[in-house]
């Protein structure tokens, strides 16, 4: 299945959101995904903050750890600081397994709102890993 991902930009806090509908379920999707999110990364001249909103991002029954290691290529070369929200049970299990062995955020938070307070507490240094 072909998703979409939306993208807004809160230029006062210089955190970007994204909205991420999928269902991943083959390689090819997680390809798909992948240029979907470098397109939007490309655009910019370094590191992003970003906060992935993950109320219609599954996964499928195979996928979880392929898809993993996209991810990860995704935050290490894209993103400085990144916080998912509103994460199901299966992608938090693999957002956690593939942060860990790739050594990659796998940061979440209740809400988006929450996500940025944790942003800008790391920007400042005082935040703790969740």
């Amino acid at each position: 299945m072909i998703g979409s991902i939306r993208f807004e930009h809160d230029r006062p806090n210089d955190i970007h959101i994204a909205y991420v509908k999928w269902l991943i379920e083959t390689e090819e999707d997680c390809r798909v995904w992948h240029q979907q999110l470098e397109d939007y990364f490309k655009k910019f001249d370094s590191k992003i903050d970003i906060i992935f909103v993950c109320d219609d991002l599954k996964l499928g029954p195979k996928i979880g750890a392929i898809w993993g290691r996209y991810r990860a290529d995704l935050n290490a070369r894209y993103t400085r600081y990144s916080v998912r929200v509103h994460v199901d049970a299966k992608v938090a299990t693999y957002t956690t397994t593939s942060g860990i062995i790739h050594g990659v955020s796998f940061d979440q938070a209740r809400d988006v709102e929450t996500a940025k307070v944790f942003i800008k507490q790391q920007r400042r240094g005082i935040a703790s890993a969740s």
